[in-house]
Parts: structure tokens; C-alpha cells; sequence
């Protein structure tokens, strides 16, 4: 807490200034570089050549011969009769007769930018000599000298100033990012959900205030889930005690009933008495599933072959068994080709009675509800698709994103007060326990919601069935 903070304006600005103190420098170390490389000879001047041959014309007037050793360095030069007959010397034969020409006239400046020096000898000889005014490498540099000491001062400055600016910006990139690897801590432990942490900080201004307010996100954050995780286990509790209440009254009922099974009845009589203890195993068997819910219980496996057109066939009994209890009409169309399925099948029909169920508890009287059955293949798997539609407000954007939670209520216009909310999430379960999945959506042809349960097959398609 006590280190002093910057903003990012003044931790960019120390290294922006830093490179252009060491610009400067660079500048300043390149101009006494060229100061000392004049000074110790190592680079000739530009007026060298011009300056050598005013101090050796004499010598070279009374010379028998001139050789090229002395001629300075960088020059060209030719050696007439005094007619201007050429006599010997380096000058290529395009410019030697220009040469003599520009000698004539006494024209001293080449049309190539070079300059002429003239000398005329005691013997009558004229010496033409062919010099730059150009700073020249001492010795024999010819690829440094054909780039010149003018080129190399700046081709050293930038490749300086550029190797400074990237050695800084690595130094600057490595030190921002230790600064904001804090952040990252910090966000990848909230989106985990590891909220117990402490908070750090940062000597960046701007870094310290979103860590600030990361540090109340996840104060808010974990308030959040331990007032769920309380309302959860509240929940689960009442739950708990709910099936608990249930269970005896139902154990009173499935003994009332097998008694009466002892009894002399009518065959209308022992017909209701079956259905009661049909119903009163079924309720137990809801009663296991709660629990399994409530203790995150796996169901035990109990899986077996099941013919499709069978199991589908199930599936429209229960969903005509459930309609005409509730005095709903029900549409069926049902196309089913023969297949294979391994699956457990009272769980199946369990998450298909959860389906059916929520289809008649908000669909219009009147109206009913559709259901339709196929086989439909998705990414190269064969399902049972067994889908029940209903006329009533539809599913609302928030049952689409939470619709398969546990102790998911959401929208009052789909789930009632008397749902706890285990619905869909268990007929959800089931069907990814199988290899499928549970689709909800909205019905474009009764505008209101549909519930499709997909059920993997296994092997390949053999016919087809049209009812």
C-alpha cells in the first residue's frame, strides 16, 4: 500500500524519454566518431585528392615517367603529347579524347561531377588527372567506400537507434506485462470460481483501480453464491422433508389396496384396484428419483435392448393415458423406422412423463397438445426423436438458458408455484445419461412450447412405419 503509484502516462513517458536521451547520445558519440576518424586518418577528406596534387605538381612536372602509385587514391589520370596525342595512364578510351578536350578550354568540371586537375610537364607532356571531391575510407575498402563515409554515419545511426528502440521495448513489454499478470491472476481465479483469495496491487494507477473493482466483484460475486448455495440447501431440505411426508401416506395407500386385492371383488372393482397400486408404484418410483436429485445420487444402471417402434408405441400409450385423465385431446403422428435401442425403460418414459406433463399443464383446454415421434439422424448418429407440443405461452429466453437446471422455476407463465423445478431437469439427465439429449423450443405451428426428447439408437436404419 505504500509504494508510490504512477499513471500509465508517466510509465510510458520515462521510457519514451530514456530513448531520446540515448538518441543524443547516439547522435553525439557518431559525431566524434567522424571527428576522431578525420583527425587519425582514417577516412580521407573530401578535398584530399585536389590538396595532394597542388603539393606534388612540381614532382610530378619533372618526372620522367608517372607511374599510377603517384597518383592519390580514388583518381584517375592520363598522360598526352603536346598535340594531345594519349601517350599511357588508367583513363578509360571513352574519356580520353573529353578529357583533352575539356584541357583546350580549360574546362576544370566533368559532366559526370568529378573535376579535372591539369599539369604541364617540363618535357611538353600534359598530365590530366581526374578527381571526386568526396571523403573517401584510408586503404582498400571498395565496398565500404562505394556506400562513402557520408552513407555510413547514418546507416549506423539507424541501425543503433532501431536495435535501442527494440532492446527498450522489450525491457517496457516485460515489465508492463509482470504488472498486468496480476489482473490475469485475478480474473482466471473469479472465473473459476475461486474467490478466496486475497487482493493485490499495483504501483500503475489505472491497474490498481480494475483491480479495485475486480476486488468487488468478487466480494459481490461470492456473496451471490453463498446466498444461492443457502437458498440451495434450503431447498433441498424442504424437498427432503417433502418426499419424506409423502412416503407414508403412500405406504398406507399400497397396503389399503393389497388388502382390498384379498378381498371378493368385481372385475370393475379389482380393475380400480390395480390402477391404484399401478399409480401408488409409480409414485415410488418419483419418490426414488427426488431423492437421487436431492443427494446427486446416480440412478442405478439397468439397461436393455428396447425395440424403437415398442418403445415409441410407450411413449404415445403414456402421452393418451396422461391427455384423457386430464380430459385433454391429444394429436398423434407417429413415423418411426425400426431401430435399436440400449437404454433403461422405465427412465425413459419417466423423462417422456415429465415432458407430457408440463405440455398439459399450460396448454390451452380446448386445444390439446401434438405429439410426433421419427427417427432423425444429427453428426452422423441415429436418434429416436419423440417431441410433444402444446398451445400454450411458449418457452421465454430465460427458460431456454436455465430451462434444464435443478430447482429451475424461471418464468410464472410456464412454472407454476407447485413445480419445484426438477421437470425438465431430470427428463434432461436421463437422456444424456442414454447418449441423447433434451431440445426445448418454441412451436412455429402451435406457438407455444415444444419439448423434444432425442434417444440414441444403435445400428443402422431398417424400414419405416407410417400411423
Amino acid at each position: 500500500m505504500g509504494v508510490k503509484k504512477q499513471s500509465l502516462y508517466q510509465f510510458f513517458l520515462k521510457y519514451t524519454v530514456q530513448i531520446c536521451v540515448n538518441t543524443v547520445f547516439i547522435v553525439g558519440l557518431l559525431v566524434l566518431l567522424a571527428a576522431l576518424s578525420g583527425v587519425s586518418g582514417l577516412i580521407l577528406p573530401a578535398n584530399y585528392a585536389e590538396v595532394a596534387l597542388k603539393k606534388d605538381s612540381g614532382k610530378l612536372a619533372k618526372t620522367s615517367h608517372i607511374s599510377e602509385k603517384m597518383i592519390p587514391p580514388h583518381c584517375t589520370y592520363g598522360v598526352y603529347e603536346e598535340d594531345g596525342t594519349w601517350l599511357y595512364g588508367n583513363f578509360s578510351e571513352e574519356i580520353r579524347e573529353k578529357s583533352w578536350e575539356n584541357f583546350e578550354t580549360d574546362t576544370k568540371f566533368s559532366s559526370d561531377g568529378k573535376y579535372f586537375f591539369f599539369i604541364e610537364r617540363n618535357n611538353g607532356e600534359v598530365c590530366i588527372v581526374k578527381y571526386a571531391l568526396k571523403a573517401y575510407f584510408a586503404g582498400n575498402h571498395p565496398v565500404l567506400n562505394k556506400i562513402g563515409p557520408e552513407n555510413m554515419l547514418p546507416i549506423i545511426f539507424l541501425a543503433l537507434f532501431l536495435l535501442q528502440v527494440i532492446w527498450f521495448s522489450r525491457i517496457f513489454s516485460k515489465k508492463l506485462k509482470r504488472r498486468l499478470l496480476v489482473l490475469n491472476q485475478a480474473t482466471e481465479k473469479i472465473g473459476n470460481s475461486d474467490l478466496d483469495f486475497e487482493r493485490e496491487h499495483s504501483d500503475i494507477k489505472e491497474i490498481e483501480e480494475v483491480l479495485g473493482s475486480l476486488e468487488h466483484l468478487r466480494k459481490s460475486l461470492k456473496t451471490s453464491l453463498e446466498e444461492q448455495w443457502e437458498m440451495e440447501i434450503k431447498r433441498e431440505e424442504e424437498l427432503s422433508a417433502l418426499a419424506h411426508d409423502i412416503k407414508t401416506p403412500v405406504t398406507i395407500i399400497r397396503g389399503n389396496a393389497e388388502l382390498l386385492n384379498e378381498e371378493e371383488l368385481s372385475a370393475e372393482q379389482r380393475e380400480y384396484s390395480e390402477a391404484i397400486l399401478k399409480n401408488v408404484e409409480q409414485m415410488e418410483q418419483y419418490l426414488q428419483a427426488m431423492r437421487q436429485v436431492i443427494h446427486n445420487e446416480a440412478p442405478k444402471e439397468n439397461t436393455e435392448i428396447l425395440e424403437g417402434e415398442a418403445l415409441s408405441d410407450a411413449f404415445i400409450k403414456k402421452a393418451e393415458e396422461m391427455a384423457a385423465a386430464g380430459s385433454i385431446r391429444i394429436s398423434v403422428k407417429n413415423h418411426v423406422e425400426i431401430c435399436k435401442i440400449k437404454g433403461n425403460r422405465k427412465e425413459l418414459l419417466r423423462a417422456w412423463e415429465n415432458l407430457v406433463s408440463n405440455a398439459i399443464s399450460y396448454t390451452d383446454k380446448e386445444k390439446g397438445i401434438e405429439v410426433f415421434s421419427e427417427v432423425k439422424e444429427k453428426e452422423g448418429k441415429t436418434f429416436l426423436v419423440v417431441e410433444v407440443s402444446d398451445y400454450g405461452p411458449g418457452f421465454s429466453k430465460e427458460d431456454f438458458l436455465h430451462g434444464t437446471e435443478r430447482f429451475y422455476r424461471g418464468d410464472k407463465s410456464r412454472h407454476g408455484s407447485e413445480h419445484q423445478g426438477l421437470g425438465l431437469f431430470i427428463a434432461s439427465n436421463i437422456a444424456k445419461n442414454q447418449g441423447g439429449s433434451l431440445i426445448l423450443k418454441n412451436s412455429e405451428k402451435t406457438r407455444g412450447g415444444q419439448a423434444q426428447l432425442w434417444i440414441l439408437t444403435e445400428g443402422e436404419k431398417e424400414g419405416q412405419r407410417d400411423e
